[in-house]
């Protein structure tokens, strides 16, 4: 179903077609190419670019030119798995915008272009990171001589936290793919720190599958997205009696601020 049809020429072969895309599952944002702050990219040839099998909404693309938008509708059953509150034989709706077609020359250009702008984000994010390193260090002390009172918030299995601004989007369930930026701190040597900000690059991980640390897994279900808060985190429901060596000594107790940016149920 074409909403928008725009004049202009189609791709021709060998050219980049850049993308945002929506996945839909009745009125539900599964996830787009918006919320995960990156264009969808395709280069039209015989090979594709897909392994194991191309989506649905791929064979569209080289009808289509620059402005014009378009609704795929494929049964879920084409996915390689199932996002959460979808069921087998339910449909999966695909909302594309074509934004540009370049070729191979303009392509170069884009990806430089976009360097740039991460090299531009690493440079910010570094300083961001020593702004918050500073405010969770603070709060540290502040944890340690009893001074948070009321805005101590007790948590599942010994994890506490400050809420330093709490999300208006949509709570993440089990299995929801959540995209977060991270500082984390040692309680107890607060000169080792790890952040996501310095690489420019958010955490990425399934909410509930074991591929974070349990604090994140339980705690987080209680936060929407756009959630910033501080977890002072046991290491029980951290990184538990072994550590994570070189970086995470045994039994190390953790405080992390934390910034779920987008919660993608798929």
């Amino acid at each position: 179903m074409v909403h928008h049809d725009e004049p202009g020429e189609p791709p021709m072969e060998g050219d980049n077609v850049m993308f945002e895309i929506y996945m839909k599952h009745n009125d539900r944002i599964l996830t787009s190419s918006k919320k995960r702050n990156q264009k969808g990219k395709y280069k039209i040839g015989p090979e594709g670019e897909f392994r194991g099998g191309a989506p649905a909404w791929v064979d569209v693309l080289p009808l289509l030119s620059v402005g014009d938008s378009v609704s795929v509708f494929s049964p879920a059953d084409s996915l390689p798995r199932l996002p959460r509150g979808v069921e087998k034989g339910d449909i999966i709706h695909y909302e594309i915008v074509i934004t540009d077609i370049l070729d191979e020359s303009g392509y170069k250009t884009y990806r430089e272009e976009a360097y740039q702008k991460k090299l531009l984000i690493r440079e910010k994010g570094s300083e961001l990171s020593l702004e918050l390193y500073n405010q969770t260090k603070a709060l540290i002390e502040a944890f340690d001589d009893n001074r948070l009172g009321d805005d101590l918030v007790q948590g599942k299995n010994g994890v506490s936290y400050v809420i330093h601004e709490f999300g208006t989007g949509e709570k993440p369930q089990e299995r929801d793919n959540v995209e977060m930026h991270y500082v984390r701190l040692l309680h107890d040597d607060t000169s080792l720190y790890d952040t996501s900000y310095r690489a420019g690059s958010p955490f990425i991980f399934p909410l509930g599958m074991g591929r974070a640390i349990q604090a994140f897994d339980e705690t987080f279900l209680d936060f929407p997205e756009g959630t910033k808060a501080t977890l002072f985190i046991p290491w029980e429901t951290a990184y538990g009696i072994t550590g994570n060596p070189p970086h995470i000594p045994e039994k190390a107790d953790l405080v992390v601020y934390i910034h779920i940016l987008s919660v993608n149920s798929f």
